[in-house]
């Protein structure tokens, strides 16, 4: 199914539940809903494809989860195999897809906080070169002040 072994299935059921739930017929095949194929496909995408851990897959998931990527389905949609493939190519596009966005979510936060620290940067310069202007107005109305009397004692009070 879906390229995986099947014991690498059966590994994901086991450290990925309660996200993969199989049904088990009275033969002891196992059915899988539609959300556990998508799951799954989500699965394979992170561990494989982006190569992350299991862990860290389990910690994608759930946030994906959380976020209501995968709704509960109703108790009885199961997936004959044609239906898998087809769900799979969909599925491996739409968790594709998922994990950009939550990428992205990510990058966009991480700019927010780099605009808000060149923002407080801004605001320190700002006030910085207010100060530095107002300095250097009082610097230019001393040395105007200066030369006025610099003049008045050259050429004499009221001179001119």
């Amino acid at each position: 199914m879906m390229g995986v072994a099947a014991s690498a299935i059966r590994f994901w059921q086991h450290e990925f539940w309660p996200h993969v739930r199989p049904v088990r017929t009275g033969a002891k095949q196992h059915v899988f809903s539609r959300r556990d194929v998508q799951v799954l496909g989500l699965i394979r995408t992170l561990v494989r494809d982006r190569g992350l851990s299991i862990r860290e897959a389990k910690a994608r998931l759930a946030d994906l989860i959380s976020e209501g990527a995968f709704p509960d389905p109703p108790v009885d949609t199961v997936v004959n195999p044609m239906e898998a493939a087809v769900s799979r190519d969909i599925g491996d596009e739409t968790d594709g897809l998922r994990i950009q966005i939550q990428e992205l979510r990510e990058a966009l936060e991480a700019a927010r906080r780099r605009t808000a620290v060149a923002e407080d940067r801004i605001a320190v310069l700002e006030r910085d070169m207010a100060r530095h202007m107002t300095d250097c107005r009082t610097r230019l109305a001393r040395a105007r002040l200066a030369i006025r009397e610099m003049i008045s004692d050259v050429v004499g009070p009221g001179g001119g």
